[in-house]
């Protein structure tokens, strides 16, 4: 067991951004985390012991999908901003990984990237001048991110995806769970070029709290 797989292991049966994780990994470290919850009692050891990494990895590898953790090539340095950020409804810290489904290079595309969000419930005007935005952005050089929802921030990715450079978005669920379910096509076509992102394992549905823990 090495520090990649223990991050996988550990971002498959723990929330996102949970501060008695980050805190544990940042004392003992990912392995000792781990195999701590493999001898351990309690809900969340009860899923680690369940866990069938074999199988993640076959269904993973067969879906396209990848996980990188800080220090891949992949990884977007300024994450590690989020160590010093404020602590948002008890979320906090750094993720331990990221599962990627898509073409394009998550670092290469975050190092000039504009994060473009909004309004579920949007106005005709304002989805326009997200797209707007959002392809000028991109004939400029700029990735936009966004969050794959309803209303300003579909704008924003059918405007990135107008325009020259591929989008970002950054999901509340597994990469491999359209949600909603209406973007289905929006999520194959911003993977055909960019990159759908999530510190969720694949398969998983979001909640009120994956939202807090995504934005």
């Amino acid at each position: 067991m090495d520090d990649r797989m223990a991050r996988m292991c550990l971002s498959c049966v723990t929330e996102p951004a949970d501060p008695a994780v980050q805190q544990a990994v940042a004392e003992f470290g990912t392995v000792e985390v781990w195999e701590g919850l493999l001898r351990g009692s309690g809900s969340v050891s009860e899923r680690a012991q369940r866990l069938d990494m074999d199988e993640l990895r076959r269904s993973a590898r067969s879906s396209g999908l990848r996980f990188v953790i800080p220090g891949d090539p992949e990884w977007p340095e300024r994450l590690g901003d989020l160590g010093r950020a404020e602590v948002v409804r008890r979320l906090s810290g750094v993720p331990l990984g990221l599962w990627l489904r898509g073409g394009g290079d998550l670092a290469a595309l975050c190092e000039r990237s504009v994060a473009v969000v909004g309004s579920r419930a949007s106005t005709p005007y304002g989805e326009r001048v997200a797209a707007e935005w959002s392809a000028d952005l991109g004939d400029a050089g700029y990735a936009v991110v966004s969050g794959g929802a309803y209303g300003i921030d579909a704008a924003a990715h059918r405007g990135g995806l107008a325009g020259r450079m591929p989008t970002v978005a950054v999901l509340a669920g597994g990469v491999d769970v359209p949600y909603p379910r209406a973007h289905d096509a929006l999520f194959r076509k911003i993977a055909e070029r960019g990159v759908l992102v999530s510190e969720l394992r694949p398969g998983e549905h979001p909640t009120k709290v994956r939202f807090l823990g995504r934005n």
